[in-house]
């Protein structure tokens, strides 16, 4: 059994059939970001993507708005998933992918129309998230978003239960074993900690967002869009 969830070369070798397998509606989900992400991508500024793993949600915006003049920047902090993703985009003078912690505050972000994070804060030490959601709100220009997803918590442990049925549900209907599911929750105790949606929303507003909502909520999956 992996006892530890780490994103090696193992994982990158897989990891977009998993996630498909594992997140609900997740080509829906980065459809509908691409779809959102026409109203705020503005020229002569960068655009951000927060644990970009292989790089997909850049290769959507990319092709979808070939035409704007933006800096793509992937942050991710396994060297394995650098590396894939760095060959991808070999031939892109556009496209930065960089081997970052962005719990570390030494990362900061500038002149930012759109900042994503797609089920990586999660992965982050509670400590060190707000702080890292206020350096997402101060290297924004106007106008510009902060787009994320998280797995979230109820804060009815009743509900909590029936999330995490029916999410195992669903991961059994896409031929995922009992054993899988097992020890991947297994995996992740302690390397992933979600919050409540309220809890995310408060950070948000505490970072100076005053523009709030959810644009995807399935289950204990929530999506928020944040508009400085």
């Amino acid at each position: 059994m992996n006892k530890d969830w780490k994103f090696d070369k193992e994982v990158v070798s897989m990891f977009d059939s998993h996630v498909k397998q594992s997140v609900p509606l997740y080509s829906e989900m980065h459809r509908m970001i691409t779809m959102m992400s026409e109203w705020f991508l503005q020229d002569k500024t960068n655009v951000y993507d927060l644990g970009t793993s292989t790089g997909k949600l850049i290769r959507s915006l990319s092709f979808v708005y070939k035409d704007r003049d933006v800096k793509y920047i992937g942050i991710d902090n396994s060297s394995s998933m650098v590396e894939y993703t760095q060959n991808i985009f070999s031939d892109r003078q556009d496209v930065i992918i960089k081997e970052e912690d962005i719990s570390q505050n030494t990362l900061h972000f500038q002149n930012a129309s759109a900042i994503y994070s797609i089920l990586t804060l999660q992965f982050i030490p509670k400590r060190f998230r707000q702080e890292i959601i206020n350096r997402v709100y101060n290297g924004l220009v106007d106008d510009g978003c902060f787009i994320f997803v998280e797995k979230v918590l109820s804060g009815s442990p009743e509900i909590n239960e029936i999330w995490n049925g029916v999410y195992n549900d669903l991961k059994l209907s896409q031929n995922l074993s009992h054993q899988h599911i097992i020890e991947k929750s297994s995996s992740l105790r302690g390397v992933m900690s979600p919050i409540t949606l309220e809890e995310n929303i408060d950070m948000l507003e505490r970072a100076g967002f005053k523009k709030v909502d959810i644009f995807f909520k399935w289950g204990n999956f929530a999506g928020m869009l944040a508009i400085k």
